[in-house]
């Protein structure tokens, strides 16, 4: 969250100038030609009444007109507007793509004089607190293993989404193999919003679909939006829909699986596949890497940057921050046998952070957990989650023989130790059951971080079925199939079965949870409220 000694004098003033707290003011004298900035924790009025006099140039004049202060106030003022409007719209010209190994184009023109870093990474370490405010940032988990073996694999809560005006045509082909299909599916965080990935072949542009569904929570669990006070609908609510269709790539159109951290979404893209392409290994290995600031789910705004990635596809990507403020960006290849991991230079996404490849591992490297096998699945999605003690984890979700077998999400522990190694060990695997065929996690799977202590794991299907999206939300054991509500009563059930004073329950476990439809309140079920 502070400013690492890497990052430039203008990411600097950009970062710093979008908080009101934090403003940069030039003194405009000799030394400030040279690049030489003070930081201020002041307001830029303040910061105007305590600034120095302007120093004698060297022609033996001083500035007039109210001095330094009052010149160094419009000056902090105009870079803060500047910067606020920098973090919300982007760059003012269009930034060409470069490759993910070139430099910045003006890396050294942007670099500020030496000792300045260390002026601004102190004010930034003792403000640290009102600096991160308003950040939304992915939880970190207290233990992954423990909740990710506590997940339902068995009864996912399952939604429908409509499709509604604004989807496009095509994903419509009903069978295999789907040429044009879903590929990806991430919830943005604390929000009742969901997001889908699609390769758009009737148009030749890569798709992301952004799915409201206001009949669900912000947080926690969104369960189904099938059920309403313990009952079952015939139809979903009609607010419950597809409300934006982004249209990320016309060149790429095959957009790969996709990621999110906080209000960040990541979208690989590849060069378009047909079947028959496929088929005689004609297909393009070229892809690039997009990023959108979710901010407002309803209306995203692209970023103006990409990754490019003429060396291979990006079917799944994973994203994380690390403990220096910069980003860890994961991209696989051949459905996900290669992993590309690149670093960060700059610690905000907002501008391009110039990403750098800095290792590359192979599936054959893999390794495995006393009781788990040393087989890395052909994984069209990959998340990362931080453990609180600082471990790297990452879930990954298929289908075994090609799409045609049975659904896993499998737990990796990554030692990260880049940008000299990387290594990963499978440590679980859970076999997830879809409800009635409604998701294949060979086209669209996706895991979202609750909280602390709480996983959930989306799928959905190749397609959109009779004008509707099914997704399948697999959360805890604890959480009824409407969503939020616990069923755990605190009962046991080892001897004697639940107590009939609990009401309607299951033995789970040796534990009495509440039957689908019910919530546990003071350790009895009731009716759920939603």
């Amino acid at each position: 969250s502070f400013l690492p000694s890497h990052q430039t004098g203008f990411e600097a003033i950009a970062a710093m100038a979008a908080h009101s707290a934090l403003v940069v003011v030039f003194s405009l004298s000799t030394a400030c030609l040279s690049g030489h900035l003070l930081v201020s924790a002041l307001s830029h009025e303040d910061a105007a009444e305590s600034a120095a006099p302007c120093p004698v140039h060297s022609g033996g004049s001083t500035a007039g007109g109210g001095g330094c202060a009052a010149v160094a106030s419009e000056v902090a003022q105009g870079l803060k507007d500047d910067g606020l409007a920098l973090l919300q719209h982007g760059s003012l010209q269009k930034q060409q793509a470069r490759p993910h190994n070139a430099p910045s184009p003006h890396a050294e023109e942007t670099r500020p004089a030496a000792g300045v870093l260390e002026v601004a990474a102190d004010h930034l370490r003792s403000n640290q607190s009102s600096f991160s405010a308003g950040i939304v940032q992915q939880p970190v988990m207290k233990d992954v293993l423990a909740s990710f073996k506590n997940l339902n694999n068995k009864k996912p809560a399952v939604s429908r989404i409509r499709t509604g005006r604004l989807f496009p045509p095509g994903y419509n082909q009903g069978h295999m193999p789907y040429t044009e299909h879903f590929q990806g599916i991430q919830r943005v965080q604390n929000q009742h919003y969901l997001v889908i990935s699609g390769s758009g072949e009737t148009k030749h542009q890569g798709q992301v679909f952004i799915a409201e569904l206001p009949s669900r929570s912000d947080t926690g669990a969104m369960g189904s939006n099938m059920v309403s006070h313990g009952e079952e609908l015939k139809r979903p609510p009609a607010d419950d829909v597809v409300v934006n269709v982004l249209n990320v790539d016309g060149e790429y159109w095959h957009a790969g699986g996709l990621t999110s951290y906080g209000h960040y979404l990541v979208v690989g893209s590849e060069a378009g596949c047909t079947a028959a392409e496929r088929v005689l290994g004609a297909c393009k290995d070229v892809s690039r890497i997009h990023f959108y600031d979710m901010s407002n789910p309803r209306s995203p705004r692209k970023l103006p940057y990409v990754v490019e990635r003429p060396m291979g596809t990006a079917g799944a990507s994973a994203l994380i921050r690390e403990k220096d403020g910069r980003f860890l960006l994961m991209v696989g290849r051949v459905d996900s046998a290669i992993l590309d991991f690149y670093i960060s230079d700059g610690t905000t996404l907002d501008y391009d952070p110039g990403f750098k490849l800095v290792k590359t591992w192979d599936k054959k490297a893999l390794l495995a957990s006393p009781g788990q096998k040393a087989d890395f699945g052909q994984y069209q999605n990959l998340n990362f989650v931080r453990q609180s003690d600082g471990k790297l984890f990452m879930v990954g979700t298929y289908r075994t023989m090609g799409g045609l077998g049975d659904d896993y999400a499998d737990l990796y522990l990554v030692d990260d130790r880049l940008p000299s190694s990387v290594s990963i060990k499978k440590v679980a695997y859970q076999h997830m059951y879809c409800e009635h065929a409604t998701c294949d996690l060979q086209a669209g799977g996706g895991l979202y971080v609750d909280s602390a202590d709480s996983l959930i794991i989306y799928a959905t299907d190749w397609e959109p079925k009779d004008g509707y999206i099914y997704v399948n939300e697999f959360r805890d054991h604890g959480v009824g199939i409407g969503g939020g509500c616990a069923r755990i009563t605190g009962g046991t059930c080892g001897f004697f079965g639940c107590s009939s004073s609990r009401g309607p329950t299951d033995c789970v476990n040796d534990m009495c949870f509440c039957k689908e439809g019910y919530c546990a309140e003071d350790g009895r079920c009731s009716k759920a409220t939603r």
